[in-house]
């Protein structure tokens, strides 16, 4: 590999990595220590007195719908105890012992979340901040990866339009502080299925919190992500599985942010079935269905066969593509460019950077081990670049913060040696657009939503577009899809990583 090349990934992926939520002082890139293929269930769990009220108050709403909903169940040994016992057994206690003893996941994942949230403030605007938790209205789902809440639309608004500042009181006495950014997906986090908007606290700093939000019937999916979705400048594969929102799994990492959830953890042969989380049920026809799978073969066929998507942006995307980007700063999925950089570059290098970028990221999330070589590589040859790059690089591999690539000279300079960067990479892989199968004993990836359009709503406008469009998202294996009509055909709007 050239010096140039290293030159560019460092320098490309220092942008690469632009934090939606700009942290502290105090960050860590670090993996979690828990050792790969052990697992862990919880135990101990506190007992349903020592629950704060807010706690309390969603489970009971919860038990009484649930209750109501299995009204015609036979009778259970709960029942029956408090028949015998008369008033002597509070049925809210007998039901969050029996929810720890059924699905210890499912009250793992609420007590980490309600406490990592009772932790972290949010900025409304005016000095006005509320406390994460008391968004919270009830419960819609509970699952052993995440809960789905009932969520104050109007305060949630209220956060979106004064910016997303937030701020969590860490267990280890630094405040972490910055802003979440609300769009359709970018380089840090991609939409869940069935749902219009999302946003994170950080990219490198985790366990980080996410919220993915939907308009109809306010209803946010949060969880809380353990594995940065990069490994320095690497895609980070253990990113997106199941294991990765599972706070049971990586409980020491959780208590040294956060602090104690309220449960302990044994180690475990194996771990029980990964439940899927449900996405809500899509709005969109058949034909709209139909349109948007074909649509995503094509692109599918075409990035693989050829290992290069820049024909692809020219043949299967919206001819304006580039141009709304850069009019919506809310949206704009480019998070390693700053808008003032976009706009002194020609169409056609812009262009040209946005499907080289893209390139690179597949090709090394298309092959883990091609990917481990360029890290160690990467690393290896540190000593040998400028030091300001020497500089960049470092921040990328230790999670410090990294910029957006703000020179358009620079930049210009970098599309050969990334050119040469991917050709070289590219040469070394198979045909076909799909990570490569997990190594044994590995989580594997989430695929229970791939190829599964959903309706995108736009309650403000967005790319361009008026409040109200609909838009059309779909995920592929290594990314997500964003499709709009064009001139009466269904086309690709935006593209992010998964």
């Amino acid at each position: 590999m050239s010096r140039w090349s290293h030159i560019v990934r460092a320098t490309f992926l220092a942008g690469a990595l632009i934090c939606a939520g700009v942290v502290g002082s105090a960050l860590s890139a670090q993996e979690t220590p828990e050792e790969i293929g052990t697992h862990y269930q919880a135990v101990d769990f506190k007992a349903w007195k020592e629950l704060t009220p807010k706690q309390q108050a969603l489970l009971k709403d919860y038990f009484q719908r649930t209750a109501l909903a299995a009204s015609a169940e036979e009778p259970s040994l709960g029942k029956t105890l408090q028949s015998l016992a008369g008033n002597a057994v509070d049925p809210f206690d007998r039901d969050w012992r029996q929810l720890t003893l059924k699905h210890n996941d499912y009250a793992a994942a609420f007590l980490a979340l309600t406490h990592a949230h009772a932790e972290t403030w949010l900025d409304l605007g005016g000095g006005q901040w509320v406390n994460s938790l008391e968004l919270t209205k009830g419960i819609d789902e509970l699952h052993g990866d995440r809960v789905y809440f009932f969520v104050d639309p109007g305060q949630f608004r209220q956060w979106r339009q004064a910016g997303g500042g937030f701020r969590i009181d860490r267990a280890d006495v630094v405040a972490e502080q910055g802003h979440v950014n609300f769009d359709k997906g970018d380089l840090g986090g991609s939409l869940h299925r069935g749902y219009d908007a999302q946003c994170y606290t950080s990219v490198m700093n985790v366990p980080r919190l996410q919220w993915n939000y939907r308009f109809e019937g306010s209803i946010a999916d949060m969880d809380i992500d353990a594995y940065a979705p990069w490994k320095g400048a690497i895609p980070n594969p253990r990113h997106l599985t199941y294991v990765n929102s599972d706070p049971r799994q990586w409980r020491p990492s959780y208590v040294r942010k956060f602090g104690e959830p309220g449960f302990e953890v044994k180690k475990v042969a194996t771990l029980e079935a990964e439940e899927k989380s449900p996405a809500p049920t899509t709005t969109l026809s058949a034909e709209r269905t139909s349109e948007a799978i074909k649509l995503a073969d094509e692109f599918l066929r075409q990035a693989g066969d050829a290992h290069d998507l820049q024909p692809v942006v020219k043949n299967l995307f919206a001819a304006d593509f580039l141009d709304r980007y850069l009019a919506d700063r809310i949206n704009n999925p480019l998070t390693n460019l700053t808008p003032d950089t976009a706009s002194q570059l020609s169409r056609q290098d812009l262009e040209r950077f946005f499907g080289l970028t893209n390139n690179f990221y597949a090709l090394e999330a298309a092959n883990p081990t091609a990917s481990a070589t360029l890290e160690s590589l990467l690393r290896a040859a540190s000593v040998l670049l400028p030091d300001d790059v020497a500089a960049t690089l470092k921040s990328t591999l230790t999670g410090a913060p990294a910029r957006p690539i703000a020179n358009a000279d620079q930049l210009r300079s970098l599309l050969r040696p990334l050119a040469d960067t991917v050709n070289t990479l590219a040469g070394q892989l198979p045909a076909g657009l799909a990570p490569s199968t997990p190594a044994a004993g590995a989580a594997p990836p989430r695929s229970d939503d791939l190829m599964k359009p959903w309706a995108v709503k736009c309650d403000e406008a967005c790319f361009g577009y008026p409040a109200g469009t609909e838009l059309t998202a779909i995920n592929l294996p290594l990314y997500q899809l964003l499709m709009v009509k064009d001139k009466g055909q269904m086309k690709i709007l935006s593209m992010v990583p998964r």
